[in-house]
Formats: C-alpha cells, structure tokens, sequence
C-alpha cells in the first residue's frame, strides 16, 4: 500500500480496477490533508483486464470551499487515466439556485475526460426536496445518471442503483443478467446484503470513510 498526502479541504474518494485483481486508491481527509492509499483485492470473477475505475463521491456542494475540493477531487481522478469514471451520490444538501449551479462548475473538469463517465444519486440529494433539479443540473455535465439502469463500458457490465435513503432501489436489476464482470454503484453501502447474489465489485459513498 502507498499512501501520499495533497492539500484539501474535503475527502473525496478515488479507485481504480484490474483483472481478477482490484486495485484500490482511496483518497482520505486527515486533518488539512488529502492522504491517497492503494490496495489491490482480488476479485475470482473479475474478468475486465486492466480495467481502472476512478470514484469520486460526497461532494455536497453548499459553498464556494466544496466547489474548490470537488474540482480538485476531479482532477486527481482524471490524472490515474481511468477507463471508467463514477460519481457515487450526494451532489448537495439543500434546494438552493447556488447549489445546482455548482453541479455544472464542478464537474466541468470532466469536459475533456477520455472515459466514460457515470453517476448515481445519493440521500441528500432527494433530502433536498427537488431531486428534479439535481437531475437536471446533473444533465448539463458529462455525467450519464444510472438511477436503477445498466450500461456497458468495455465489457464491463455497470449497474447504478437508485438511493436506498431516498429514491427507490431495484435489487433485482443486479441478477437480471449474468456477467463476469460486474460492476454495482449504491450509495449506502450498509443495504449491500439485499442483492439476492453478490455482484464482482460494489462501489458506494455515504459513510465519509466511517
């Protein structure tokens, strides 16, 4: 495991995939710090050789702060180079212009990104109260928003489930198709044991590293 520390103000999370073996960046907040951290899993049905998978998740865009951390977020995950990029929920807090206005700032970074880019929401951003305007500012970016849908990126099979904790979620998407390599995206990650079987790798945000 290497770890290296960077200056920013919010955690943001970040990992990437190989074949059979999962390769894991997650980049964590200690204090004023950014600390970056790498573990490799291996995955027995992993099948997608090389594939790498950047995460980014939590952004919470209610100032001018989370906007700087967010973009900065962004830029990191773009310099692994990944093949797939994911935002794994909670794009702000309140129903407020300020904040959908920030969800096409911060993600602007992704405007010249060479991989696909995808995208779930999160409690908050139903808890808002217009999760319509988040899908809407969500719209204006490269993100592709899965809310209970599939896509396929390079043979990799990638689900995006609905919030748990806010929206709908529709486990049985998860087993409608066998494939090797299989990709779920949930935000809370303590509603993993629903799926009637375990998928090839489940990415989620919500939990802030706890």
């Amino acid at each position: 495991m290497e770890e290296s520390r960077r200056k920013i103000t919010r955690r943001k999370v970040l990992k990437w995939g190989a074949a059979g073996l999962v390769v894991g960046t997650g980049i964590g907040i200690l204090g004023n710090g950014l600390e970056t951290t790498r573990r490799t899993l291996r995955l027995p049905k992993w099948k997608a050789d090389g594939f790498r998978i950047a995460q980014v998740s939590d952004v919470h865009l209610t100032n001018s702060s989370q906007l700087a951390s967010a973009k900065a977020a962004l830029r990191i995950a773009l310099d692994e180079k990944p093949d797939l990029l994911v935002f794994t929920g909670d794009f702000l807090n309140h129903d407020r212009d300020d904040e959908f206005e920030r969800i096409p700032k911060a993600f602007e970074e992704l405007a010249d990104a060479r991989c696909p880019c995808l995208a779930i929401l999160g409690n908050h951003d139903y808890w808002c109260g217009a999760p319509e305007k988040v899908i809407e500012a969500a719209k204006k970016t490269r993100l592709k928003l899965l809310i209970n849908q599939e896509t396929d990126v390079e043979g990799v099979r990638v689900v995006g489930l609905d919030s748990v904790r806010g929206g709908t979620p529709d486990y049985s998407i998860v087993t409608a198709r066998d494939a090797a390599s299989t990709l779920v995206l949930l935000h809370e990650p303590d509603y993993v044991k629903e799926f009637a079987a375990p998928s090839g790798l489940v990415l989620s945000g919500h939990s802030h590293g706890g």
